[in-house]
């Protein structure tokens, strides 16, 4: 628990320092998305400084002044040739990673399913970490603390790799001793932040639970095999992607045999698949997903969604 506070309180840090080293005022014949006093916003090239006022080439209205005092804030972004905003979360799908770094000083909040909320910034222009909790499980006693991390590279144009790691400690007994959750992976995108692929490896480690003298011991370990992973995304107007990502794992458990009258070990190829829809806006995206997941021999489908915000 101190561990994870340390870094909570690190991560903090990290955001109040870029926030000190932003540039006063914004830069000649450079794209930004302004923030006014009273919630709007508009997207357009810096032109001038006019003393009390700004003038911009609005991306809508044109050559516009604005007033200087009346801005909150500002942030410089790219613009498609036909003048769209860019995708504003292109660093990750809804469940897992894109190869594409996440750009230095951008802080974004992630939810899932309302319960699953987490932090994620930009340290550098290829090095992000990110922190998060479970919202239902922790007021309900049982906390869940999660800390990732990603460092990606682009070798060439539309060309990423990347390397990360995902760790989920859950606190589910009144002992103290977390069973944890880990999954190490190796990922290439090709494309733009607008239109991709994704494949990947990944390695899950576990909390075991073994029975020993009629007490129950915890060990960490990692699988045996490596989980496969391909994804795509593709921007298809405006305000819309759809997204797909496709898991394959194989996986041991213990099943009855009803002749031999005991548990026999059982291998499985195990499939988790997901399509989804993104709405996005320039800070902001709206996640609605339909999943099916087939282990132990038993296929579910279930709903996801999910909402992000960019700071």
């Amino acid at each position: 628990m101190k561990r994870f506070l340390s870094l909570i309180l690190l991560l903090n840090l990290c955001i109040v320092l870029q926030a000190q080293q932003e540039q006063a005022m914004p830069e000649m014949d450079k794209n930004y998305r302004y923030e006014f006093a009273d919630g709007s916003t508009r997207i357009g090239i810096f032109l001038e400084d006019k003393g009390e006022w700004y003038l911009i080439d609005d991306l809508v209205l044109g050559p516009t002044e604005v007033r200087k005092s009346a801005l909150t804030s500002f942030k410089e972004v790219e613009l498609e040739a036909e003048g769209r905003f860019p995708n504003p979360h292109y660093s990750r799908q809804l469940f897992g990673p894109t190869a594409i770094p996440q750009a230095k000083g951008e802080f974004y909040w992630n939810n899932l399913l309302l319960e699953a909320n987490t932090l994620q910034y930009g340290i550098s222009s290829k090095l992000s970490v990110g922190i998060g909790t479970g919202l239902f499980s922790t007021l309900a006693g049982m906390p869940v603390f999660m800390l990732t991390g990603k460092y990606a590279h682009r070798f060439q144009t539309n060309h990423h790799v990347a390397i990360g790691y995902f760790h989920v400690f859950s606190f589910l007994d009144n002992e103290g001793d977390a069973d944890q959750l880990s999954i190490s992976f190796a990922a290439y995108t090709l494309g733009s932040k607008e239109k991709n692929f994704s494949v990947g490896l990944g390695l899950l480690g576990f909390t075991e639970r073994q029975f020993v003298q009629n007490k129950e011991i915890k060990e960490f370990r990692f699988d045996r095999y490596p989980a496969f992973y391909f994804a795509t995304n593709n921007r298809v107007s405006r305000n819309w992607l759809i997204q797909s990502e496709t898991y394959l794992f194989r996986h041991e458990y213990e099943s009855y045999h009803t002749v031999l009258n005991q548990d026999i070990t059982k291998h499985e190829t195990g499939l988790f698949l997901l399509v989804s829809a993104r709405y996005i806006k320039p800070a902001h995206s709206w996640d609605f997903a339909v999943a099916y997941g087939h282990i132990e021999g038993e296929g579910f489908p279930f709903p996801l969604f999910g909402y992000t915000q960019k700071f």
